[in-house]
Order: C-alpha cells, then sequence, then structure tokens
C-alpha cells in the first residue's frame, strides 16, 4: 500500500511536470520505467543478497549450512532463510514505536543511506584522481578540474541524501527514537 502511494506520488510529480512543460506522452514511458526499476530492484535483491551468504558457507567464511542446495530444487534455503529472517528483523525493529508510514520512512531512509555510501567513496575517488583525466585514450571534457567540480558536486549531493534521510517526518511521534532507529539498524 505505502509503495503504489509512493509511486502515485512520483507519478503525479511528472504528470505535473509534463503539463508545465507541455510534453505529452511523458507520463506512460516514465510508469514504464518505474515499473522496470521496481522489477530489476527486486530480482536483484532475491538473486544476489542471498547468493553472498551461500558463497561464503562454501567457502567456509560462514557455517557449512550457508553453502547447503535445496536437494529438490537446488536452491541456497539456508541462506534464503536466513535473508527473510535478517529482513523480518529489520522489518519488525523499522515498525517498533511508529506507524506503518513511520516503518515505511524508516526503512526507505535505512536504504538511503546504505546505497549512497559506495557513491560517497565513488566521487571521492573522483576527486582524489582527477590528475587522470585520460581514461584509455579518451581525454575527459573540461579535464581535471571538470572532474574535481563534477566529484565535489555528487560528493556534495551524495552526503546531503544521506543526513536528509536522517530527518524523520513531521508526524513521527517520537523523533530521536526515529533518528536512533534509522543509525543503529
Amino acid at each position: 500500500g505505502e509503495q503504489v502511494s509512493g509511486c502515485r506520488g512520483i507519478m503525479q510529480a511528472i504528470e505535473r511536470a509534463e503539463a508545465r512543460i507541455g510534453l505529452a506522452g511523458v507520463s506512460p514511458v516514465a510508469a514504464i520505467l518505474i515499473t522496470l526499476t521496481a522489477l530489476g530492484s527486486v530480482g536483484a535483491w532475491l538473486a544476489s543478497v542471498a547468493r553472498i551468504p551461500f558463497v561464503a558457507g562454501i567457502d567456509h567464511y560462514l557455517p557449512d549450512g550457508f553453502g547447503r542446495v535445496h536437494p529438490k530444487w537446488g536452491t541456497p534455503w539456508v541462506a534464503l532463510i536466513s535473508q527473510a529472517a535478517i529482513t523480518g528483523v529489520f522489518v519488525f525493529l523499522g515498525q517498533a514505536g511508529t506507524s506503518v508510514r513511520g516503518a515505511y520512512d524508516a526503512l526507505v531512509s535505512m536504504t538511503i543511506i546504505w546505497y549512497f555510501i559506495p557513491f560517497l567513496y565513488l566521487f571521492a575517488a573522483a576527486i582524489k584522481l582527477r590528475g587522470e583525466a585520460k581514461i584509455q585514450g579518451f581525454r575527459i571534457p573540461g579535464g581535471s578540474k571538470a572532474v574535481a567540480a563534477l566529484g565535489a558536486v555528487g560528493l556534495l549531493t551524495t552526503a546531503s541524501s544521506i543526513t536528509l534521510s536522517l530527518f524523520p517526518a513531521e508526524d513521527n511521534p517520537d523523533k530521536l527514537f526515529a533518528v536512533v532507529k534509522v543509525v543503529g539498524l
């Protein structure tokens, strides 16, 4: 329900922008792209995340049970069940002390933080390596100054997004607990 209303809000914003700009036909394309993004995210989550503990079990970094496959279906069932259990804990703790909407907001904030941390490294690396503005014979337009400027914009934008995701919604009854929950989880 919450995800549908979030997508509905995105579609309303796109429709308003479409009307304001006078560019017809953007909304259906945006709806298709949003749907593909959601399907790709679910597929990536289910297909890849459970593989990490599975491979760690095969390589003996986790108990051997994680490396077991189901005899009938050939799926890494122990890794999948542990992924489901850990996800359930996050959902349960995300719900603690708040409404369903507050839990959804907390989970989205946690996702934003974890998703954007690698981008901090990416933009910091671009700034650090800006002197190497040539990639396999291709010269980056603007050279090292452009790389540094774009890296700084990306770093600032990403850090701002992470910081803003820590602020709870106005209607959250316990704002301090909401922040502690997001940071702690």
